[in-house]
C-alpha cells in the first residue's frame, strides 16, 4: 500500500513559532492529529497545504514561450500588482488542465524557507506546497465558502482569495454582494452544515456538511488546479536528482 500523506500549516498567534500543523494519510482511514507526522522520510507523497493568510492568488497573464520561460517571466508581468520587490517574493505558476497558465500563487520567499525549515527539522521534504485557499473551487460562476474552525476561506468566480477570522465574514459578503461577486451563488461547506448565526444569508447559498475539513481538502487536490509553491529553486531535491539522472542518461 503506497503512502500518502497530506500536511495543513495555519497561522497561530499561540504558537512559539507561529504556525500550526495538523495531518492525516490519504491512502488509509484515519483521523486528522496535530503536529506533524513521523516516519515519512519513506513516503510515497507528501502534499502540504499553506493557509491562504500568507498566500496571494492571481490570474495569470498570457505568455509565450516554453514553460521554463513563463516562469522566469511571469514575476515581472505581475509586479504592479504586488505590494513586496519581487526579489523577495516566490512567485508559483499554476496550469489549468488544458496546459495553459492559469493562476499564480505568491508567497514571501523568506516566510517560505521558514515552513521549509519546520518541515525539514521533522524529516519532512513535500512534494508539493499548494495555499489551501486555492483549492476552493466550484460549480462554473459560483463562489466557494470553507469553514475551517475559527478560520474562514472564500474564493469568488474569478479566483480572486478571501481568507481571515470567521467574524470577517459579516464585512466580506456585504461587499462582494455589492460588487455582483456572488451573483453565481455561494456553495459553502463545513462544521455541521449550519448557517452561522447573525449573518445575513445570501442569495443563492447552498450549505453542505463537513466531518473533516482536512479530508475534504484532500479530495480537492485532484481535481483543483492548484499552484505548486515549490518551483525553480524550492523544487524538491529529489526531483531535482532524478532530472540530473535522466540528463546524464541522455548525455
Amino acid at each position: 500500500m503506497s503512502r500518502r500523506f497530506l500536511i495543513h500549516l495555519t497561522p497561530d498567534l499561540h504558537a512559539a513559532d507561529g504556525i500550526a500543523a495538523r495531518w492525516r494519510r490519504l491512502d488509509a482511514d484515519g483521523v486528522t492529529q496535530s503536529g506533524l507526522p513521523a516516519g515519512v522520510g519513506n513516503a510515497d507523497d507528501v502534499s502540504v497545504l499553506v493557509g491562504g493568510e500568507w498566500a496571494l492568488l492571481l490570474k495569470a497573464p498570457s505568455l509565450p514561450g516554453s514553460r521554463s520561460q513563463r516562469e522566469q517571466a511571469v514575476a515581472f508581468a505581475v509586479e504592479d500588482q504586488l505590494a513586496a520587490p519581487v526579489e523577495s517574493l516566490q512567485i508559483a505558476l499554476g496550469e489549468d488542465r488544458g496546459g495553459r497558465a492559469e493562476r499564480l500563487a505568491v508567497i514571501d520567499r523568506a516566510l517560505l524557507q521558514r515552513l521549509l525549515r519546520r518541515l525539514a527539522d521533522a524529516g519532512i521534504e513535500p512534494d508539493r506546497l499548494l495555499p489551501d485557499s486555492a483549492l476552493l473551487d466550484s460549480a462554473a460562476g459560483a463562489a466557494c465558502l470553507l469553514f475551517d474552525g475559527d478560520r474562514a476561506l472564500l474564493r469568488t468566480a474569478d479566483g480572486s482569495a478571501l481568507v481571515g477570522d470567521l467574524s470577517e465574514l459579516a464585512h466580506w459578503l456585504p461587499l462582494l454582494v455589492s460588487r455582483s461577486a456572488l451573483s453565481g451563488g455561494l456553495d459553502a461547506y463545513g462544521g455541521n452544515g449550519a448557517w452561522p448565526g447573525g449573518l445575513d444569508q445570501p442569495q443563492g447559498l447552498r450549505l453542505q456538511a463537513v466531518d473533516d475539513v482536512l479530508a475534504w481538502l484532500g479530495s480537492r487536490l485532484e481535481v483543483a488546479s492548484a499552484p505548486n509553491l515549490l518551483q525553480g529553486e524550492f523544487r524538491p531535491r529529489h526531483r531535482r536528482e532524478g532530472q540530473m539522472k535522466v540528463w546524464r542518461w541522455a548525455a
